[in-house]
């Protein structure tokens, strides 16, 4: 009796993680790094915005004279630093996914 257990199942790749991103892809640029870097300085990014935010409106906050401007900007900060921020790594992500779905189509047509 044949064994079939494994036949069509290749083994794994020792530096494939489970989204089958490998280390040669990497060195290759057949992956992208920028993307989730994006994703990591989005969430850096958004802490720092709002701590800024938040020692700006202490500061204008607590300023003897002529606070209210240092305050207004530093609650702008907190409000609109993550939004904004946001939208720049949405757009490096969508360029990517672009870069990377082009790929795939370049690979789909030469395989025909």
């Amino acid at each position: 009796m044949p064994d079939t257990s494994s036949a069509s199942v290749p083994p794994p790749s020792a530096s494939a993680s489970s989204d089958g991103f490998r280390l040669s892809d990497l060195l290759r640029f057949e992956k992208m790094l920028t993307p989730r870097l994006a994703k990591v300085g989005f969430y850096i990014g958004g802490a720092s915005a709002v701590l800024v935010g938040l020692v700006l409106l202490y500061g204008g906050a607590t300023a003897r004279y002529g606070g209210g401007g240092q305050a207004i900007s530093g609650l702008a900060v907190v409000v609109f630093g993550p939004f904004l921020l946001r939208v720049v790594c949405e757009q490096i992500i969508v360029i990517f996914g672009i870069y990377e779905r082009l790929g795939q189509i370049r690979d789909q047509e030469a395989g025909e």
